[in-house]
């Protein structure tokens, strides 16, 4: 899906329009290839998919603990033969070895992606947004996917991101942005916003503040610019 997960709705909706089976998963440039995938055979909406062949993939906590418990959302760590042997600058000599960042390039060979994942029962990977992207409010992680997939499909909006802020006495609360779709109303997008998150998500896990966007900062590839939306908090905090 480009640089983004596909949510449920989403694939639902995209694949009832097109007629044709949505097959969505992960790959990244240092792998080479995809390393988790949905198959014709087997496939669940809104996941990356089951691991493919030749890969051996691990989901870690803070520590580098293992988390072998199902629904568990941890740093996912790829271990496969294509992981590339590091990285160059542009003012690197051909004979200085690559780079390879200890937050990376584990010494057992594994490569941590940067992706924040949960395996469900049956084996099929999720994304719950990138390792930087997750918030920690009254000391709880809580995955910006788990607010933004309970609105998808509403109509009167269009997009939506969740970051992290302080409140006004500087405690940590999580802020949606809110772009409602063309035509609507910026106040019955996010009036439609707090009554779907107060039916589905508990109340720490739901915004405490909700802003209205044009657009959302994304970069090249389509991934939404957390830190430029962080960044602008931080210039007009309230």
């Amino acid at each position: 899906s480009a640089g983004e997960r596909l949510p449920p709705q989403i694939w639902n909706a995209w694949e009832a329009a097109g007629g044709h089976p949505i097959l969505d998963g992960l790959g990244c440039s240092e792998l080479v290839y995809m390393v988790i995938g949905n198959t014709p055979q087997r496939r669940r909406p809104g996941s990356s998919g089951l691991a493919m062949p030749g890969v051996e993939l691990r989901i870690v906590d803070e520590a580098g603990t293992i988390l072998a418990e199902p629904g568990k959302t941890g740093r996912l760590e790829v271990r496969m033969p294509s992981v590339c042997a590091g990285y160059r600058v542009a003012d690197d000599k051909p004979s200085d070895p690559p780079h390879q960042p200890e937050e990376r390039f584990r010494p057992d060979g594994w490569f941590a992606t940067g992706d924040e994942y949960l395996q469900d029962p049956d084996g099929f990977y999720h994304h719950r947004g990138r390792t930087g992207d997750m918030l920690r409010v009254s000391g709880i992680w809580i995955s910006p996917a788990e607010i933004e997939d309970v609105l998808a499909g509403i109509r009167s909006i269009s997009e939506t991101a969740a970051v992290l802020g302080e409140s006004e006495i500087g405690l940590a609360e999580i802020v949606l942005y809110i772009v409602p779709a063309p035509g609507a109303d910026g106040s019955a997008a996010v009036a439609a916003a707090r009554e779907r998150l107060s039916r589905a998500l508990p109340p720490y896990k739901r915004p405490r503040r909700f802003e209205i966007a044009h657009d959302l900062p994304r970069t090249a590839t389509g991934k939404v610019q957390r830190n430029k939306l962080r960044e602008q908090l931080r210039r007009d905090p309230h």
